[in-house]
């Protein structure tokens, strides 16, 4: 079974392919919780909606969506809710969600997916609550290149417990908080940045580099901390320019704890020509196979990039725990010459679920089918 979406899919249903288990699907496991804490990442432009995909299995149920100063309750009526502000001269526009904590409490279990739109250009990202983030969360960030003129590849860290003494290894030159490109922020230079709670730190690429590959964590004491990667708008496949399409990529990075050793990856509705699918490792001397292949040897924050041309499921087996995205390709790249680039982490077969809840948005250029 799968979603089909006219522009681009965020999630989908597959049946585990590694495992031979009975259908199972590729959601976050266990997604429902009573609060959220989370920040958009900046779209190419500014956002004309950002939306908040609320489902929930009792109602009425009362929500809370807190932004900056201004906290806004909403009575939910519906197991299906989606909650949406524009960009007109209205406090809170969507504008005002971006770069910026965004924290979502309710007083019975919901899931929540957070979606940014602009013209022409919008992902979806699933969203973890906070009794899911593990203490002191280690991160490896796994995201593509974004495209020249200050499109790059970014990601943001959102501290959820005061004092937490964020470290950060980049992978690219990378400016911080929209500032300018100095010495401190090179590729490979250790950034230290100390967080209060609900404060964050952004990072974009210089020119069209990666941060996939970059690490975080924390060094005082027990913290817990989220992190979102993704890019400002991206073509995804190795630069090539025939590609029909490029997009804004969002998505919420996942902890070191929560990452597995054995994954499967997801065919698309129509897409002949397949995915992208990008792994990163966490450890030295790392051994990945995909589809019993030869075997690929990498290191810790290495990246290895798998282009699926045949719309088939992959299974992709380590011997250490690994970082695994799956991402779709635009255009004429994808064999239906529809849809732009969407970027979503695969869990690991055993974190799989057998049921999910969730409701899709509609848009001018996102439908579904």
């Amino acid at each position: 079974m799968f979603l089909k979406l006219n522009k681009k899919i965020t999630l989908l249903i597959s049946i585990s392919f590694c495992l031979n288990l009975a259908l199972q699907s590729q959601n976050q496991a266990n997604s429902m919780g009573k609060e959220f804490l989370f920040s958009f990442l900046e779209n190419y432009i500014k956002p004309a909606q950002v939306s908040f995909v609320i489902s929930c299995n009792a109602v009425p149920n009362d929500i809370d969506i807190r932004v900056g100063a201004l906290t806004l309750p909403f009575k939910i009526y519906r197991k299906d809710t989606i909650i949406s502000f524009d960009n007109s001269l209205v406090t809170p526009n969507a504008s005002t969600f971006i770069n910026t904590s965004v924290h979502i409490s309710s007083i019975k279990d919901i899931s929540v997916y957070a979606l940014n739109n602009a013209l022409q250009s919008s992902d979806m990202a699933a969203i973890l609550p906070l009794n899911k983030i593990p203490s002191n969360p280690v991160y490896y960030i796994n995201t593509l290149r974004g495209e020249l003129g200050g499109n790059g590849s970014e990601f943001s860290v959102l501290a959820i417990d005061d004092s937490c003494y964020i470290n950060i290894l980049p992978s690219a030159d990378a400016i911080t908080n929209g500032g300018t490109l100095n010495t401190s922020d090179r590729k490979d230079t250790l950034i230290k940045r100390l967080l209060r709670k609900n404060q964050m730190i952004w990072l974009l690429a210089s020119d069209s580099q990666s941060l996939g590959g970059s690490k975080v964590w924390n060094t005082n004491g027990c913290k817990k901390f989220v992190v979102f990667e993704g890019a400002k708008f991206s073509r995804v496949v190795n630069k090539d320019i025939t590609c029909s399409g490029a997009d804004h990529l969002y998505n919420q990075s996942r902890a070191l704890q929560l990452l597995g050793k054995e994954y499967t990856s997801i065919p698309y509705d129509n897409l002949l020509k397949g995915f992208i699918i990008q792994i990163v490792a966490t450890e030295n001397n790392t051994i990945v196979t995909i589809d019993g292949g030869t075997p690929i040897i990498m290191n810790e924050r290495d990246v290895y990039i798998f282009n699926n041309i045949n719309n088939k499921p992959n299974c992709i087996i380590s011997d250490k725990k690994i970082s695994v995205i799956q991402v779709m390709k635009s255009g004429i790249c994808n064999g239906a010459n529809i849809g732009n680039p969407s970027i979503m982490s695969l869990l690991p077969d055993e974190q799989l679920n057998t049921y999910v809840q969730f409701s899709a948005p509609t848009t001018l250029k996102l439908s579904v089918a």
